[in-house]
């Protein structure tokens, strides 16, 4: 497919930009086991991917405990205390992450973050990787009341850009990231780098896959003028 008029591109962080899949599984597991709870497997946690933690930890516990909102409060309390503080070692840039933003940030693109992290944790990770200054525009779920693949997140984002959906790409690495960006009308280019596998995502038709963002620029170098 050919795109054109791209001005923006609005990036996920966790399995995008950085591996947070392996302290996002032990912050949770942590919380669990804190509050006496059984642990979700792995897999569990990895078919919730693309909302926020505290939606993830919502969903696993609905599923398991009849009276799962007397236990909620205390288990997202025990997550925010854990991550990203106690597990930021465990966070691992994308090979050559900064390198590319930069080079987008240099051929005048304009970038945004839209994540279902909180503010707080994201500007922990975007400093631990020395990103902070390469985003005009940062979207958390803390900006949002709806979660993805509602297109919430997306809009807002363009909005504050001032651009119009077709301007934009999105780049992500789950189902809930696709949707969200075709809800809100923008190019969606799907990565490899997230825990969801290829087919998952084939199958809701991104505009493109590729197996991480430093095969981005080259990509938007094909898009027409």
């Amino acid at each position: 497919m050919r795109f054109h008029k791209i001005k923006a591109i609005l990036f996920d962080v966790g399995g995008t930009l950085v591996y947070t899949i392996k302290p996002l599984i032990a912050a949770i597991s942590m919380a669990f086991e804190q509050n006496k709870i059984k642990v979700p497997s792995s897999e569990e946690i990895i078919a919730q991917l693309g909302i926020s933690a505290t939606e993830i930890i919502k969903a696993i516990l609905s599923k398991h405990l009849s009276n799962f909102e007397e236990h909620t409060n205390e288990l997202i309390a025990s997550f925010q205390e854990i991550f990203p503080e106690k597990v930021l070692d465990d966070f691992e840039a994308i090979d050559g992450v900064q390198k590319t933003i930069k080079t987008l940030k240099d051929a005048n693109y304009r970038l945004g973050v839209i994540t279902a992290l909180r503010k707080a944790e994201l500007d922990k990770i975007l400093t631990k990787f020395e990103l902070n200054s390469y985003f005009e525009v940062l979207v958390t779920t803390d900006d949002v009341q709806n979660i993805r693949p509602h297109p919430e997140i997306v809009n807002t984002a363009i909005s504050l850009l001032d651009v119009q959906p077709r301007e934009v790409v999105c780049v992500g690495d789950t189902v809930n990231d696709i949707l969200a960006a075709k809800n809100a009308g923008t190019y969606i280019i799907a990565v490899l780098t997230g825990a969801q596998a290829e087919d998952m995502l084939r199958n809701e038709q991104p505009d493109s896959i590729i197996n991480d963002i430093t095969a981005l620029p080259s990509l938007l170098d094909k898009f027409d003028d």
